[in-house]
Protein backbone atom coordinates (compact mmCIF):
# COMPACT_ATOMS: atom_id res chain seq x y z
CA UNK A 1 0.00 0.00 0.00
CA UNK A 2 1.49 3.44 -0.58
CA UNK A 3 0.04 7.07 -0.16
CA UNK A 4 1.56 10.44 -1.06
CA UNK A 5 0.98 13.69 1.44
CA UNK A 6 0.05 16.74 -0.83
CA UNK A 7 1.61 19.79 0.65
CA UNK A 8 0.38 21.92 -2.51
CA UNK A 9 -2.92 21.40 -0.95
CA UNK A 10 -4.79 23.27 1.96
CA UNK A 11 -8.00 22.61 3.93
CA UNK A 12 -10.76 24.78 4.93
CA UNK A 13 -13.95 24.14 7.04
CA UNK A 14 -17.24 25.45 6.39
CA UNK A 15 -19.79 25.54 9.02
CA UNK A 16 -23.00 27.11 10.47
CA UNK A 17 -26.53 26.56 10.62
CA UNK A 18 -26.62 28.04 6.91
CA UNK A 19 -23.57 25.98 5.09
CA UNK A 20 -25.32 23.71 2.66
CA UNK A 21 -27.55 26.59 1.32
CA UNK A 22 -24.41 28.96 1.54
CA UNK A 23 -22.64 26.87 -0.62
CA UNK A 24 -25.40 25.40 -2.48
CA UNK A 25 -25.95 29.02 -4.10
CA UNK A 26 -22.59 29.72 -5.16
CA UNK A 27 -20.33 26.75 -6.54
CA UNK A 28 -20.85 24.74 -9.47
CA UNK A 29 -21.80 21.09 -7.71
CA UNK A 30 -24.75 19.65 -6.02
CA UNK A 31 -24.67 20.22 -2.25
CA UNK A 32 -27.81 20.02 -0.83
CA UNK A 33 -27.54 15.73 -1.12
CA UNK A 34 -24.17 15.52 -0.06
CA UNK A 35 -23.88 13.45 2.94
CA UNK A 36 -20.87 12.69 5.40
CA UNK A 37 -17.45 11.60 3.76
CA UNK A 38 -19.51 11.86 0.63
CA UNK A 39 -17.31 14.28 -2.03
CA UNK A 40 -18.05 16.46 -4.83
CA UNK A 41 -15.37 18.27 -7.14
CA UNK A 42 -16.60 21.64 -7.84
CA UNK A 43 -15.57 25.20 -8.49
CA UNK A 44 -15.88 28.96 -7.14
CA UNK A 45 -16.68 30.73 -10.49
CA UNK A 46 -16.47 34.79 -11.91
CA UNK A 47 -19.83 36.24 -12.33
CA UNK A 48 -18.11 35.67 -15.94
CA UNK A 49 -18.33 31.58 -15.71
CA UNK A 50 -14.40 31.74 -14.98
CA UNK A 51 -12.82 29.44 -12.26
CA UNK A 52 -11.52 31.12 -9.66
CA UNK A 53 -10.52 28.22 -7.71
CA UNK A 54 -11.40 24.59 -8.22
CA UNK A 55 -11.62 22.22 -4.93
CA UNK A 56 -13.48 19.38 -3.19
CA UNK A 57 -16.00 19.55 -0.76
CA UNK A 58 -17.00 17.20 1.63
CA UNK A 59 -19.38 16.25 3.59
CA UNK A 60 -18.05 16.00 7.49
CA UNK A 61 -20.04 14.11 10.55
CA UNK A 62 -20.67 15.16 13.88
CA UNK A 63 -18.00 13.29 14.73
CA UNK A 64 -15.78 15.09 12.99
CA UNK A 65 -17.25 18.60 13.87
CA UNK A 66 -19.74 18.48 10.86
CA UNK A 67 -20.43 21.11 8.29
CA UNK A 68 -18.05 20.73 5.26
CA UNK A 69 -14.43 20.35 4.65
CA UNK A 70 -13.06 21.89 0.90
CA UNK A 71 -9.71 20.62 -0.04
CA UNK A 72 -8.13 22.85 -2.04
CA UNK A 73 -4.98 24.68 -3.48
CA UNK A 74 -2.72 25.90 -0.59
CA UNK A 75 -1.57 28.98 -3.16
CA UNK A 76 -5.49 30.11 -3.19
CA UNK A 77 -6.61 29.04 0.08
CA UNK A 78 -6.47 33.09 1.94
CA UNK A 79 -8.24 34.27 -1.76
CA UNK A 80 -10.84 31.64 -1.22
CA UNK A 81 -11.55 31.69 2.49
CA UNK A 82 -11.87 35.99 1.30
CA UNK A 83 -14.28 35.19 -1.54
CA UNK A 84 -16.42 33.22 0.29
CA UNK A 85 -16.55 35.64 3.19
CA UNK A 86 -17.90 38.12 1.06
CA UNK A 87 -20.52 36.08 -0.31
CA UNK A 88 -22.24 35.57 3.35
CA UNK A 89 -23.13 38.37 3.96
CA UNK A 90 -25.33 37.68 7.00
CA UNK A 91 -25.83 34.12 6.56
CA UNK A 92 -25.28 31.87 9.56
CA UNK A 93 -22.07 30.66 8.07
CA UNK A 94 -18.39 29.93 9.99
CA UNK A 95 -15.09 30.31 7.10
CA UNK A 96 -12.02 28.94 8.82
CA UNK A 97 -8.52 28.07 7.52
CA UNK A 98 -7.37 24.45 9.00
CA UNK A 99 -3.32 24.37 8.90
CA UNK A 100 -3.79 21.50 11.27
CA UNK A 101 -5.12 19.32 8.25
CA UNK A 102 -3.34 17.94 5.69
CA UNK A 103 -4.29 15.83 2.96
CA UNK A 104 -3.07 12.90 1.42
CA UNK A 105 -3.67 10.81 -1.36
CA UNK A 106 -3.99 6.81 -1.45
CA UNK A 107 -1.78 5.83 -4.55
CA UNK A 108 -2.53 2.04 -3.92
CA UNK A 109 -4.78 -0.20 -1.24
CA UNK A 110 -7.63 1.28 1.08
CA UNK A 111 -7.46 4.00 3.99
CA UNK A 112 -10.30 3.45 6.60
CA UNK A 113 -11.90 5.99 8.56
CA UNK A 114 -9.65 5.50 11.56
CA UNK A 115 -7.02 7.50 9.97
CA UNK A 116 -9.21 10.74 9.33
CA UNK A 117 -11.57 12.26 6.33
CA UNK A 118 -11.66 9.10 3.91
CA UNK A 119 -13.32 10.07 0.35
CA UNK A 120 -12.91 9.12 -3.68
CA UNK A 121 -11.30 11.30 -5.53
CA UNK A 122 -15.12 12.01 -8.12
CA UNK A 123 -13.16 12.96 -10.92
CA UNK A 124 -12.19 9.58 -12.20
CA UNK A 125 -12.12 6.47 -10.16
CA UNK A 126 -8.56 5.75 -11.33
CA UNK A 127 -7.28 8.49 -9.30
CA UNK A 128 -8.26 6.19 -6.17
CA UNK A 129 -9.03 7.58 -2.74
CA UNK A 130 -8.08 11.36 -0.66
CA UNK A 131 -7.70 11.79 2.76
CA UNK A 132 -8.35 14.60 5.32
CA UNK A 133 -5.80 14.08 8.55
CA UNK A 134 -3.88 15.57 11.08
CA UNK A 135 -0.91 17.27 9.91
CA UNK A 136 1.41 16.66 12.52
CA UNK A 137 1.42 12.99 12.55
CA UNK A 138 -0.02 12.35 8.72
CA UNK A 139 3.17 10.49 7.67
CA UNK A 140 3.31 8.57 10.97
CA UNK A 141 0.17 7.55 11.07
CA UNK A 142 0.01 6.54 7.39
CA UNK A 143 3.01 4.63 8.08
CA UNK A 144 1.68 3.50 11.17
CA UNK A 145 -1.56 2.17 8.95
CA UNK A 146 1.01 0.11 6.86
CA UNK A 147 1.28 2.54 4.09
CA UNK A 148 4.39 3.29 2.11
CA UNK A 149 5.40 6.97 1.52
CA UNK A 150 6.10 7.97 -1.97
CA UNK A 151 6.59 10.80 -3.15
CA UNK A 152 3.55 13.34 -4.90
CA UNK A 153 5.35 13.21 -8.41
CA UNK A 154 3.91 9.38 -8.18
CA UNK A 155 0.55 10.58 -7.93
CA UNK A 156 0.46 13.76 -10.27
CA UNK A 157 2.57 11.43 -13.08
CA UNK A 158 -0.75 8.81 -12.56
CA UNK A 159 -2.41 12.35 -12.66
CA UNK A 160 -1.52 13.38 -16.06
CA UNK A 161 -1.22 9.89 -17.88
CA UNK A 162 -5.35 9.48 -16.91
CA UNK A 163 -5.63 13.12 -18.24
CA UNK A 164 -6.89 14.89 -15.23
CA UNK A 165 -5.84 18.48 -15.16
CA UNK A 166 -4.10 20.42 -12.25
CA UNK A 167 -5.31 24.37 -12.33
CA UNK A 168 -1.97 26.59 -11.39
CA UNK A 169 -0.06 23.91 -13.35
CA UNK A 170 -2.02 22.73 -16.82
CA UNK A 171 -4.43 26.00 -16.85
CA UNK A 172 -4.25 29.85 -15.08
CA UNK A 173 -6.85 30.62 -12.56
CA UNK A 174 -9.36 33.38 -13.86
CA UNK A 175 -8.60 32.54 -17.07
CA UNK A 176 -10.49 29.11 -18.08
CA UNK A 177 -14.12 28.22 -17.92
CA UNK A 178 -14.93 24.62 -16.51
CA UNK A 179 -15.61 23.16 -20.27
CA UNK A 180 -12.20 24.32 -21.09
CA UNK A 181 -10.98 22.53 -18.25
CA UNK A 182 -12.85 19.57 -18.48
CA UNK A 183 -15.10 20.18 -15.60
CA UNK A 184 -18.07 19.06 -17.52
CA UNK A 185 -16.83 15.55 -17.64
CA UNK A 186 -15.51 15.26 -14.75
CA UNK A 187 -18.21 15.29 -12.59
CA UNK A 188 -17.23 18.80 -11.35
CA UNK A 189 -20.99 20.74 -12.84
CA UNK A 190 -24.52 19.64 -11.77
CA UNK A 191 -26.39 21.33 -14.94
CA UNK A 192 -29.70 20.33 -13.11
CA UNK A 193 -28.68 22.33 -9.51
CA UNK A 194 -30.72 25.64 -9.42
CA UNK A 195 -28.37 29.02 -9.82
CA UNK A 196 -24.79 29.50 -8.74
CA UNK A 197 -22.36 32.11 -9.49
CA UNK A 198 -21.54 31.80 -13.43
CA UNK A 199 -24.32 29.38 -13.85
CA UNK A 200 -25.78 31.30 -17.03
CA UNK A 201 -22.84 31.13 -18.86
CA UNK A 202 -21.79 27.72 -18.12
CA UNK A 203 -24.87 26.29 -18.90
CA UNK A 204 -25.26 28.46 -22.40
CA UNK A 205 -21.70 26.90 -22.75
CA UNK A 206 -23.60 23.75 -22.09
CA UNK A 207 -26.34 24.00 -24.20
CA UNK A 208 -25.24 26.24 -26.72
CA UNK A 209 -21.35 26.06 -27.77
CA UNK A 210 -18.44 23.88 -28.36
CA UNK A 211 -15.57 24.69 -26.26
CA UNK A 212 -12.81 26.56 -27.92
CA UNK A 213 -10.38 24.35 -26.10
CA UNK A 214 -9.83 21.38 -24.00
CA UNK A 215 -6.99 19.91 -21.83
CA UNK A 216 -5.86 16.31 -23.01
CA UNK A 217 -2.62 14.56 -22.07
CA UNK A 218 -0.28 14.32 -25.17
CA UNK A 219 2.21 11.33 -25.51
CA UNK A 220 5.81 12.55 -27.19
CA UNK A 221 8.32 10.71 -28.38
CA UNK A 222 11.33 12.91 -26.73
CA UNK A 223 10.78 15.60 -23.87
CA UNK A 224 9.81 18.62 -25.50
CA UNK A 225 9.98 22.08 -24.24
CA UNK A 226 7.81 25.14 -23.46
CA UNK A 227 6.51 27.22 -26.79
CA UNK A 228 6.71 23.65 -28.94
CA UNK A 229 3.61 23.67 -31.03
CA UNK A 230 1.75 20.59 -31.69
CA UNK A 231 -0.35 20.50 -35.49
CA UNK A 232 -2.69 18.38 -36.68
CA UNK A 233 -1.18 15.79 -39.13
CA UNK A 234 -4.21 15.95 -41.33
CA UNK A 235 -4.54 19.22 -42.71
CA UNK A 236 -2.83 22.29 -41.95
CA UNK A 237 -5.05 23.83 -39.08
CA UNK A 238 -3.38 23.90 -35.17
CA UNK A 239 -5.10 21.49 -32.69
CA UNK A 240 -3.16 23.32 -30.20
CA UNK A 241 -1.44 26.55 -29.92
CA UNK A 242 0.19 27.24 -26.57
CA UNK A 243 -1.15 29.83 -24.20
CA UNK A 244 2.05 31.85 -22.28
CA UNK A 245 0.66 29.70 -19.27
CA UNK A 246 0.64 26.31 -21.04
CA UNK A 247 4.08 24.79 -19.70
CA UNK A 248 5.72 21.16 -20.18
CA UNK A 249 6.85 21.41 -16.86
CA UNK A 250 3.69 18.73 -16.21
CA UNK A 251 6.77 16.10 -17.74
CA UNK A 252 6.21 13.64 -15.35
CA UNK A 253 9.13 10.86 -15.81
CA UNK A 254 7.50 9.30 -18.49
CA UNK A 255 6.12 10.85 -21.79
CA UNK A 256 3.20 12.68 -21.24
CA UNK A 257 2.13 16.17 -19.97
CA UNK A 258 -1.13 18.03 -20.49
CA UNK A 259 -1.62 20.38 -23.35
CA UNK A 260 -4.81 22.67 -24.15
CA UNK A 261 -6.20 21.69 -27.32
CA UNK A 262 -7.62 24.86 -29.70
CA UNK A 263 -9.52 25.37 -32.89
CA UNK A 264 -10.21 21.43 -33.12
CA UNK A 265 -12.82 20.69 -35.28
CA UNK A 266 -13.93 17.63 -32.93
CA UNK A 267 -12.89 18.16 -29.32
CA UNK A 268 -12.17 15.12 -27.30
CA UNK A 269 -13.23 13.79 -24.64
CA UNK A 270 -11.78 13.98 -21.29
CA UNK A 271 -8.52 11.27 -21.23
CA UNK A 272 -8.13 11.39 -25.27
CA UNK A 273 -4.45 10.86 -25.63
CA UNK A 274 -2.99 12.21 -28.77
CA UNK A 275 0.15 10.41 -30.17
CA UNK A 276 3.03 12.91 -31.64
CA UNK A 277 4.75 10.84 -33.80
CA UNK A 278 3.70 9.10 -37.15
CA UNK A 279 2.45 5.62 -37.29
CA UNK A 280 1.72 3.18 -40.06
CA UNK A 281 -1.61 3.93 -41.32
CA UNK A 282 -2.27 6.76 -38.61
CA UNK A 283 -0.41 9.47 -38.35
CA UNK A 284 -1.81 11.48 -35.83
CA UNK A 285 -0.17 14.50 -35.14
CA UNK A 286 3.50 15.91 -34.54
CA UNK A 287 5.57 18.16 -32.77
CA UNK A 288 7.45 21.38 -34.46
CA UNK A 289 11.11 20.31 -34.53
CA UNK A 290 12.45 21.91 -31.41
CA UNK A 291 15.57 22.60 -32.17
CA UNK A 292 14.06 25.19 -35.02
CA UNK A 293 11.62 26.13 -32.31
CA UNK A 294 14.37 26.67 -29.76
CA UNK A 295 16.39 28.48 -32.21
CA UNK A 296 13.69 30.87 -32.78
CA UNK A 297 12.71 31.70 -29.23
CA UNK A 298 16.60 32.18 -28.31
CA UNK A 299 16.35 35.15 -30.89
CA UNK A 300 14.34 37.05 -28.33
CA UNK A 301 17.15 36.44 -25.85
CA UNK A 302 19.69 38.10 -27.16
CA UNK A 303 19.61 41.53 -24.68
CA UNK A 304 20.78 45.18 -25.79
CA UNK A 305 24.18 44.30 -24.22
CA UNK A 306 24.57 41.74 -26.91
CA UNK A 307 24.61 38.88 -23.94
CA UNK A 308 22.53 35.81 -24.61
CA UNK A 309 20.75 34.93 -21.34
CA UNK A 310 18.64 32.10 -20.28
CA UNK A 311 14.98 32.09 -21.75
CA UNK A 312 12.90 32.53 -18.40
CA UNK A 313 14.27 36.16 -16.94
CA UNK A 314 12.80 37.62 -19.79
CA UNK A 315 13.88 41.48 -19.94
CA UNK A 316 12.72 42.44 -17.01
CA UNK A 317 15.39 44.36 -15.02
CA UNK A 318 14.82 43.28 -11.69
CA UNK A 319 14.51 39.31 -12.89
CA UNK A 320 17.53 39.91 -15.41
CA UNK A 321 19.64 41.42 -12.16
CA UNK A 322 18.60 38.32 -10.25
CA UNK A 323 19.61 35.95 -13.40
CA UNK A 324 23.20 37.89 -13.60
CA UNK A 325 24.09 37.79 -10.23
CA UNK A 326 22.42 35.82 -7.98
CA UNK A 327 20.94 32.47 -9.87
CA UNK A 328 23.33 29.56 -10.15
CA UNK A 329 26.02 31.20 -7.81
CA UNK A 330 27.07 28.78 -5.24
CA UNK A 331 26.12 29.76 -2.02
CA UNK A 332 27.32 27.94 1.55
CA UNK A 333 26.12 30.02 3.93
CA UNK A 334 23.56 28.14 7.13
CA UNK A 335 21.17 31.64 7.27
CA UNK A 336 20.86 32.39 3.14
CA UNK A 337 20.48 29.08 2.58
CA UNK A 338 17.35 28.37 4.90
CA UNK A 339 16.04 32.24 3.43
CA UNK A 340 16.34 30.57 -0.06
CA UNK A 341 14.16 27.49 0.99
CA UNK A 342 11.56 29.30 2.54
CA UNK A 343 11.27 31.72 -0.25
CA UNK A 344 10.93 29.08 -2.67
CA UNK A 345 8.10 27.31 -0.77
CA UNK A 346 6.18 30.37 -0.54
CA UNK A 347 6.60 30.51 -4.53
CA UNK A 348 4.41 27.01 -4.52
CA UNK A 349 1.68 27.53 -7.11
CA UNK A 350 3.22 31.43 -8.23
CA UNK A 351 5.78 32.57 -10.16
CA UNK A 352 9.24 33.01 -8.67
CA UNK A 353 9.10 37.06 -9.81
CA UNK A 354 6.26 38.01 -7.77
CA UNK A 355 8.29 36.49 -4.83
CA UNK A 356 11.35 38.49 -5.84
CA UNK A 357 9.35 41.52 -5.72
CA UNK A 358 7.91 41.05 -2.26
CA UNK A 359 11.37 39.30 -1.20
CA UNK A 360 12.56 43.00 0.92
CA UNK A 361 9.19 43.04 2.19
CA UNK A 362 9.79 39.10 3.19
CA UNK A 363 13.21 39.82 4.83
CA UNK A 364 11.50 42.97 6.92
CA UNK A 365 8.67 40.74 8.38
CA UNK A 366 10.76 37.88 9.12
CA UNK A 367 13.35 39.52 10.69
CA UNK A 368 15.88 38.96 7.96
CA UNK A 369 15.00 35.38 7.74
CA UNK A 370 16.58 34.84 11.62
CA UNK A 371 15.94 31.23 11.96
CA UNK A 372 16.27 31.74 15.97
CA UNK A 373 13.74 34.15 16.17
CA UNK A 374 10.83 32.62 13.61
CA UNK A 375 11.63 29.53 15.78
CA UNK A 376 9.71 31.82 18.51
CA UNK A 377 7.15 33.18 16.98
CA UNK A 378 4.14 33.34 18.75
CA UNK A 379 0.16 33.48 18.19
CA UNK A 380 0.32 37.23 18.30
CA UNK A 381 3.33 37.59 15.64
CA UNK A 382 1.78 34.71 12.84
CA UNK A 383 -1.47 36.50 13.23
CA UNK A 384 0.60 39.80 12.30
CA UNK A 385 1.82 38.05 9.33
CA UNK A 386 -1.42 37.13 8.05
CA UNK A 387 -1.99 40.76 7.56
CA UNK A 388 0.90 41.97 6.20
CA UNK A 389 0.02 42.87 2.59
CA UNK A 390 3.73 43.18 1.33
CA UNK A 391 4.08 39.02 2.04
CA UNK A 392 2.56 36.27 0.40
CA UNK A 393 -0.55 35.68 3.13
CA UNK A 394 -0.87 31.94 3.12
CA UNK A 395 -1.75 30.42 6.91
CA UNK A 396 -0.07 27.31 5.96
CA UNK A 397 3.30 28.84 4.56
CA UNK A 398 3.74 31.49 7.60
CA UNK A 399 2.97 28.73 10.24
CA UNK A 400 5.19 26.27 7.80
CA UNK A 401 8.02 28.94 7.96
CA UNK A 402 8.27 28.60 12.23
CA UNK A 403 8.76 24.98 11.84
CA UNK A 404 10.98 24.76 9.38
CA UNK A 405 13.14 27.22 11.49
CA UNK A 406 12.98 24.77 14.53
CA UNK A 407 13.98 21.79 12.09
CA UNK A 408 17.14 24.06 11.10
CA UNK A 409 17.65 24.84 14.58
CA UNK A 410 17.76 21.33 15.19
CA UNK A 411 20.03 20.69 12.45
CA UNK A 412 22.56 23.75 13.46
CA UNK A 413 22.87 22.01 17.25
CA UNK A 414 22.75 18.68 16.63
CA UNK A 415 24.67 18.59 13.09
CA UNK A 416 26.21 18.20 10.46
CA UNK A 417 24.99 21.98 9.72
CA UNK A 418 22.49 22.66 7.00
CA UNK A 419 25.18 23.90 4.75
CA UNK A 420 26.68 20.62 5.09
CA UNK A 421 23.87 18.59 5.18
CA UNK A 422 21.92 19.81 1.76
CA UNK A 423 25.64 20.33 -0.57
CA UNK A 424 26.36 16.76 0.93
CA UNK A 425 23.33 15.16 -1.70
CA UNK A 426 25.80 16.94 -4.84
CA UNK A 427 29.14 15.75 -3.29
CA UNK A 428 30.02 19.22 -1.92
CA UNK A 429 30.35 21.06 -5.22
CA UNK A 430 28.11 22.02 -8.00
CA UNK A 431 27.01 19.73 -10.65
CA UNK A 432 27.58 21.40 -14.11
CA UNK A 433 24.61 20.05 -16.52
CA UNK A 434 25.22 21.37 -20.46
CA UNK A 435 21.53 21.77 -21.45
CA UNK A 436 21.19 23.36 -24.79
CA UNK A 437 17.66 23.89 -24.99
CA UNK A 438 14.99 25.39 -22.37
CA UNK A 439 13.00 21.93 -22.83
CA UNK A 440 16.21 20.11 -21.62
CA UNK A 441 16.13 21.72 -18.35
CA UNK A 442 14.48 19.37 -15.34
CA UNK A 443 11.66 20.24 -12.63
CA UNK A 444 13.11 17.33 -10.34
CA UNK A 445 16.45 14.77 -9.45
CA UNK A 446 17.74 11.80 -7.98
CA UNK A 447 19.38 14.65 -5.63
CA UNK A 448 16.32 16.71 -5.25
CA UNK A 449 13.74 13.55 -4.74
CA UNK A 450 16.46 12.41 -1.89
CA UNK A 451 16.90 15.93 -0.37
CA UNK A 452 13.40 16.60 -0.14
CA UNK A 453 12.94 13.22 2.05
CA UNK A 454 15.57 14.49 4.06
CA UNK A 455 14.15 17.43 4.74
CA UNK A 456 10.42 16.62 5.48
CA UNK A 457 11.70 13.88 7.53
CA UNK A 458 13.69 16.58 9.62
CA UNK A 459 10.21 18.48 10.19
CA UNK A 460 10.63 20.74 7.13
CA UNK A 461 7.70 22.20 5.17
CA UNK A 462 6.97 23.14 1.12
CA UNK A 463 10.28 20.84 0.33
CA UNK A 464 9.23 18.69 -2.33
CA UNK A 465 11.33 17.54 -5.16
CA UNK A 466 9.97 20.34 -7.26
CA UNK A 467 10.59 23.33 -5.00
CA UNK A 468 13.79 21.66 -3.85
CA UNK A 469 15.48 21.54 -7.40
CA UNK A 470 14.31 25.23 -8.22
CA UNK A 471 15.95 25.96 -4.67
CA UNK A 472 19.31 23.86 -5.65
CA UNK A 473 19.46 25.75 -8.98
CA UNK A 474 19.37 29.24 -7.47
CA UNK A 475 21.71 28.48 -4.94
CA UNK A 476 24.59 26.87 -7.49
CA UNK A 477 24.37 23.35 -6.07
CA UNK A 478 23.22 22.64 -9.65
CA UNK A 479 24.42 24.52 -12.83
CA UNK A 480 21.47 24.99 -14.99
CA UNK A 481 22.06 28.18 -17.18
CA UNK A 482 21.60 26.80 -20.70
CA UNK A 483 24.99 26.71 -22.49
CA UNK A 484 24.15 29.27 -25.20
CA UNK A 485 24.07 31.93 -21.99
CA UNK A 486 26.79 33.44 -21.01
CA UNK A 487 26.48 33.06 -17.39
CA UNK A 488 26.90 29.21 -18.17
CA UNK A 489 30.57 29.61 -18.22
CA UNK A 490 31.35 31.89 -15.69
CA UNK A 491 29.80 29.35 -13.73
CA UNK A 492 31.53 26.74 -14.58
CA UNK A 493 34.96 28.18 -13.74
Amino acid sequence: MRAAILDERAVLRITGADARKFLENIITNDVDSLMPDQARFAALLTPQGKIIADFFVVGASEEEGGGFLIDAPAALADDIAKKLGLYKLRAAVSIEQRPDLAVAVIDDGEATAELGVVFGDPRHPGLGQRLVLPADSAKADLEAAGFSMIDASSYHEKRIALGIPDGGKDFMYSNAYPHETDMDQLNGVDFKKGCFIGQEVVSRMERKTTPRTRIVPVTFDTAPFPGVEVKAARGPRDIWAPASTARVSQWCGSTACMKRLRRATRLPRAGSRFLCRSLPGRALCFPENPVSAHNRAMKKHVHADGKKRCVWCGVDPLYVHYHDTEWGVPEYDDRALFEKLILDGFQAGLSWITILRKRDNFRKAFDKFNPEKIARYDAKKLNALMQDEGIVRNKMKIHGARQSARAWLKIQEEGPGFSKLLWDFVGGEPRINKIKMHGGVPVDSKASIAMSKELKERGFNFCGPTIVYAFMQATGMVNDHLTTCYRHKELSK
